[in-house]
C-alpha cells in the first residue's frame, strides 16, 4: 500500500501529492482505514513508530518480509533492525480482523 502502514491518515508525501486524482492514486476502503488506525494506536501505545508496528507484525508471520525503500536513508534499516527486538503482547493481538489482514 505505498508505505499507508508507515504514517497517520491524511498524511502527505511527494507519492501521495504526484498520484492525487491520477490512476495511481490508491483509494483506501473502510477496511483499510480500520488497520491504518489500528497500527497507530499500537504504535502510540507501545511508542514506536507505525513502520515498526507493521514490520513486527509481518515478522510474526514470515521468516524475511521485503522491505521496499524509496529514498536512500539509514533510517529505513534502523525500522528494521528495531522491529527485530518488539513483540506484541496477546492482548494486542486480540483483534485479529484488525492486526490480521495487514
Amino acid at each position: 500500500m505505498d508505505g499507508h502502514l508507515a504514517r497517520p491518515i491524511g498524511t502527505e508525501t511527494p507519492r501521495s501529492k504526484f498520484a492525487s486524482g491520477s490512476p495511481f492514486e490508491k483509494k483506501r476502503r473502510e477496511s483499510d482505514l480500520n488497520i491504518i488506525k489500528r497500527v497507530q494506536e499500537l504504535a502510540q501505545k507501545h511508542s514506536w513508530t507505525m513502520s515498526q508496528v507493521a514490520l513486527t507484525w509481518s515478522l510474526t508471520k514470515v521468516s524475511s518480509p521485503i522491505v521496499g525503500a524509496n529514498t536512500v536513508s539509514s533510517s529505513h534499516s534502523y525500522e528494521y533492525l528495531q522491529a527485530h527486538s518488539h513483540d506484541f503482547s496477546p492482548k494486542d493481538s486480540e483483534k485479529p480482523s484488525l492486526l490480521g489482514r495487514l
